[in-house]
């Protein structure tokens, strides 16, 4: 942020000043900030409250375009929620990049903001009516953002935004909306299409894109939420996007496949992360023609990423592929420690009925031990925490599982019990069901006698105790 508000010659000047100062010495932020403000005569008082005021400031943007003037008008109103020991907190100085768009998508203006006051006006004058405005672009501050009125323009941004944080940042946003609150997917799912026929993208940048948010992500944008839920509804839009755009997902898919050697340059590297974005998609399609593509790709893999990518999306598919490619996957790489904790991570995030029965008999894989704590991270917390549809399974048994390996640890390895511990102390934002399922556990935790300081700590603190 400095740097946006500074410059890039500003800021060099602060670094010749800073480092002129303090080399050799032990220094703070304050050293630092005073360094940049002297070098530059700019005033950072304001600036700051960064470094001294908790939580994250959420932005409310309302732009309105008076056609008579040609005059555009944006106000930016900040304000950052009271925190443990902090209330009424003091307006922030934030550095804003913004660009107003064009019917094409060009930038008819653009300028850097400095939001400094709780309520801010700014305008921009001789203008034609913007077809949308851009905000936050290159991740200038880190803020929450509010667009009034955007609904409509989201689409448009991840088509045709020239800043490539803010068109990922509107395929996040606006997946994340569908996901949680439902509604007309049809205008996402066009500007997706969009995405896959720009030729002009690079391949890494459009992958990122394509990428629908994780359901951590979207857990910690709802209030209160139904982890079950949120998986079958990002499932069904994953599936409607893979259905409407299969051409051009195996388009894009076949293109980007390569008969060069690997290389971990980067664009090959950009190649295979499009290719596998497009794979995830033909892998939501359920034919046996797409299962076959998905198969096909893992026995013509010539590196891990392609491997695992395939065996990503065959953990959720029943049959005799998944059997195959499993055991063919286990026998390559058996004698490679780190490899089999993603063999065990994938099995663990399975998204078929049998996942969390199939955790469990891996417990007594010869390759799994509780005195080995990456295996332990990898099977046990890879469940826990990487495979939240199962895992917050409405009738207990993923916290009746994780609370049994708790128990087991605490004899063998209490830190790693402790934490593996963490995904049965999130329970204050899930229904009263769950709630309850999930406390019980930690309750009988608890009621072990002799139970290690370390997961003592974690379970009261978790129940509040």
């Amino acid at each position: 942020m400095i740097h946006t508000l500074l410059g890039e010659a500003g800021f060099q000047k602060g670094m010749k000043l800073y480092f002129e100062r303090h080399d050799g010495q032990a220094v703070t932020c304050d050293d630092f900030v005073a360094a940049m403000s002297d070098a530059t005569d700019t005033d950072l008082a304001q600036f700051k409250l960064w470094y001294s005021q908790a939580g994250t400031p959420e932005l409310t943007i309302d732009g309105d375009y008076d056609a008579d003037t040609r005059v555009y008008t944006l106000t930016v109103a900040q304000h950052c929620p009271d925190t443990p020991g902090q209330a009424h907190k003091q307006p922030m100085h934030i550095p804003l990049q913004i660009g107003l768009l064009d019917d094409a998508g060009a930038d008819m203006a653009e300028q850097l903001l400095n939001v400094v006051k709780a309520s801010q006006t700014f305008r921009f004058e001789d203008l034609d009516e913007p077809r949308a405005l851009s905000v936050n672009r290159n991740f200038s501050a880190p803020v929450l953002v509010t667009l009034k009125g955007s609904e409509d323009n989201r689409g448009f941004l991840m088509a045709h935004d020239p800043d490539p944080f803010n068109r990922w940042e509107a395929a996040q946003q606006y997946a994340t909306d569908l996901i949680l609150n439902g509604g007309d997917n049809g205008d996402f799912i066009d500007a997706l299409g969009r995405v896959l026929q720009d030729q002009n993208i690079e391949k890494a940048f459009a992958a990122q894109v394509l990428a629908l948010p994780g359901e951590d992500y979207l857990a910690g944008r709802a209030a209160l939420y139904d982890p079950v839920a949120i998986h079958q509804a990002r499932e069904s839009l994953r599936k409607a996007i893979a259905a409407r755009h299969q051409d051009a997902l195996l388009e894009v898919y076949s293109t980007n496949r390569s008969n060069q050697l690997f290389s971990p340059d980067a664009e090959q590297a950009g190649q295979r992360a499009l290719k596998n974005a497009a794979l995830s998609y033909l892998a939501a399609i359920e034919s046996p023609a797409m299962e076959a593509v998905v198969y096909s790709h893992y026995n013509a893999a010539d590196n891990m990423t392609d491997r695992v990518a395939a065996l990503r999306e065959l953990v959720n598919k029943e049959g005799s592929h998944r059997t195959t490619c499993l055991k063919d996957f286990y026998d390559r790489f058996a004698n490679d420690s780190l490899v089999i904790d993603k063999w065990l991570s994938l099995q663990a995030i399975s998204s078929l009925p049998d996942a969390l029965e199939r955790v469990t008999e891996l417990l007594d894989h010869a390759d799994f031990s509780l005195k080995k704590p990456n295996k332990v991270y990898a099977l046990i917390g890879g469940f826990a925490s990487g495979n939240p549809q199962h895992f917050h399974d409405a009738g207990g048994a993923g916290y009746a599982f994780l609370a049994d390996r708790v128990l087991e640890l605490d004899g063998v390895n209490p830190q790693v019990g402790a934490r593996i511990l963490s995904p049965l102390g999130r329970w204050q934002r899930l229904d009263e069901s769950r709630q309850g399922l999930m406390k019980s556990q930690l309750e009988r935790i608890l009621a072990k006698p002799g139970l290690s300081s370390d997961i003592l700590e974690i379970a009261s603190k978790s129940l509040g105790k």
